[in-house]
């Protein structure tokens, strides 16, 4: 039985909001048996409530790959995360999108992103200004920091903890930043899913 037959069939049983447990089971069991249906934690609007995590990732004493797009209030206010990988020797790789990348291209994705309608040529500058910022810290903390430039186009952003966790937002259609859900991932919870993420953010480190 595939997921999209369960539930149909789990919709089948639903009486009120009552689900009844014959259609229930035949759902949860097509979930079990199949070991590519993974559960994860998504967190919705989660920039209102993960900079624990941050604090948590740039004070992990391991090293750290960052990604991110263009600058805004986390890439400016990184200092004091900074200093914490200062302290307890955290070593950060920053990945952020190359700033000679083509207008055209970054006007694509500033209409993906819905952002800027008054001001398109932001979006270019905000990918300029990352640029610069990761430079400015680069020189600033050279013992803890190493910065490189990727050219594809971005489909997600975030940071993985080496061999502990990841926290990945999605960037979903014309979706503001505060409204943007991330994968919150642990090598513990579930050691493929993360191993997927992780090997892919490295992946675009390694190709960059």
């Amino acid at each position: 039985m595939s997921i999209g037959e369960a539930i149909i069939g789990e919709s089948a049983y639903k009486v009120g909001t009552t689900v009844l447990r014959r259609g229930w089971r035949r759902f949860t069991e097509v979930i079990r048996s199949n070991p590519n249906i993974k559960k994860v934690k998504l967190c919705l609007r989660h920039r209102g409530y993960t900079t624990d995590d941050l604090r948590k990732a740039f004070s992990s004493g391991v090293e750290v790959l960052f990604v991110s797009i263009m600058s805004g209030h986390t890439v400016k206010q990184l200092e004091p995360y900074l200093e914490m990988a200062k302290r307890t020797r955290t070593h950060i790789k920053a990945l952020t999108w190359d700033p000679d990348t083509s207008p055209d291209t970054v006007e694509n994705f500033r209409r993906h992103l819905g952002e800027s309608e008054s001001d398109p040529t932001l979006t270019l500058r905000q990918v300029r200004d990352a640029a610069n910022h990761w430079d400015g810290w680069q020189k600033r903390y050279p013992e803890y920091s190493q910065i490189k430039y990727f050219r594809s186009t971005p489909t997600m952003q975030g940071y993985v903890v080496t061999d502990q966790w990841a926290l990945v937002e999605l960037i979903p259609y014309r979706t503001q930043p505060n409204e943007r859900p991330a994968l919150l991932l642990t090598k513990k919870s579930d050691a493929e899913a993360f191993g997927l993420f992780s090997d892919r953010f490295q992946k675009l480190w390694g190709d960059n």
